[in-house]
């Protein structure tokens, strides 16, 4: 069971452990920007902020803003981003028919 799609609230990044308070995202961040390009404008309110969004990508984007490691802050901040992400998109998944 992948806790991303049934427990999204328990998932975090894939980032390496370099100790027990920081993480290397290991260009984590700028892959996954890089794949939004793969439907940008499914992607466009997401990236640019918007009335219904906000600014929810902002922990993934502030992460590649200045290359450091990565704080539990941080892991948790990109977890909820990507909750966030996942709830905004699922009514239009929701539709698409496989």
């Amino acid at each position: 069971m992948d806790p991303g799609t049934d427990q999204p609230k328990d998932h975090r990044p894939k980032f390496t452990k370099i100790d027990n308070q920081t993480f290397d995202p290991f260009d984590w961040d700028l892959s996954f920007l890089l794949g939004t390009a793969y439907a940008p404008r499914s992607w466009q309110p997401v990236l640019r902020g918007h009335a219904v969004t906000g600014d929810i990508i902002a922990p993934i984007r502030n992460l590649g803003e200045t290359k450091r490691e990565a704080t539990r802050q941080d892991v948790a901040d990109v977890a909820e981003a990507l909750v966030n992400i996942r709830t905004y998109f699922m009514p239009q998944r929701a539709k698409q028919k496989f």
